[in-house]
C-alpha cells in the first residue's frame, strides 16, 4: 500500500514537472497605444488574447474576429492558432488592432504626466483589460476605471474634439498633452496644497 501511494505521488510530480517544462511561454504585450481607428503596436513575440464567443477568420497576415456586434482586425501576424476561447499569435513588427472605439479613444490618446502619480502602467492594463473583454468597453471595468479616475479624479472631460481641463479638488498637479485638429495642444495644471 505505501509504494502504492509512493509510487502515486511520485508520477503526479512527474507529470507537473513535465507539463510545466512545455508550457508555452507567455509575453507580454509591448507598448499600446490607442487611434481613433484602434490599437497598435510594435512587436515580434507571441501574444495571447481572450476571444469567448467568436468567429475567427485569417486571410493572409490578416485576422478576423467577429461578435454578433462588430468586428475586428488584427493586421501583419502570423502563427495563429485558437484554444479554449483563446487566440495565439506571432506579430511581424508594427501591429494593427482595427475596431470600433470612437466613443472613448480620446481617454486612452491624451497623455498626463505628474510628479505625484503615474497613469501610463494603469492606461497599458487597461487597454490590456479591454481586449481581453472582446474589445467591449462596456464589459471592460478596468478600462471604465480608468475612465473614471480621468473624468472624476483629474477632472478632464472629452467631448467630441473638446477637451476641458479644470482643477481638481484633490489638487494633484499634471501636463496634458493632446491633439486637436493635427495640433499638439499642451495643458499645464498647478495646484497647491
Amino acid at each position: 500500500m505505501i509504494l502504492a501511494v509512493i509510487a502515486y505521488f511520485l508520477t503526479f510530480y512527474l507529470v507537473m514537472k513535465i507539463k510545466n517544462k512545455h508550457k508555452q511561454k507567455e509575453i507580454c504585450f509591448p507598448l499600446l497605444k490607442m487611434t481613433k481607428t484602434g490599437i497598435t503596436f510594435f512587436s515580434y513575440d507571441e501574444h495571447k488574447i481572450n476571444i469567448q464567443n467568436m468567429k475567427t477568420m485569417q486571410i493572409g497576415d490578416v485576422l478576423y474576429l467577429r461578435t454578433t456586434e462588430k468586428l475586428i482586425i488584427i493586421s501583419n501576424v502570423k502563427n495563429v492558432k485558437i484554444y479554449e476561447d483563446f487566440v495565439q499569435f506571432t506579430s511581424c513588427g508594427q501591429t494593427k488592432i482595427l475596431f470600433d472605439c470612437l466613443d472613448f479613444f480620446r481617454y486612452f490618446a491624451i497623455d498626463i504626466c505628474s510628479k505625484q502619480f503615474n497613469l501610463s502602467k494603469i492606461k497599458q492594463t487597461a487597454i490590456l483589460d479591454l481586449m481581453n473583454n472582446n474589445f467591449d468597453i462596456k464589459s471592460s471595468a478596468l478600462a471604465q476605471r480608468y475612465i473614471n479616475i480621468i473624468k472624476n479624479i483629474l477632472n478632464i472631460h472629452i467631448d467630441n474634439e473638446k477637451v476641458i481641463i479644470k482643477p481638481n479638488r484633490f489638487k494633484f498637479s499634471f501636463v496634458v498633452t493632446y491633439m486637436v485638429n493635427n495640433k499638439i495642444k499642451r495643458v499645464n495644471i498647478r495646484q497647491t496644497l
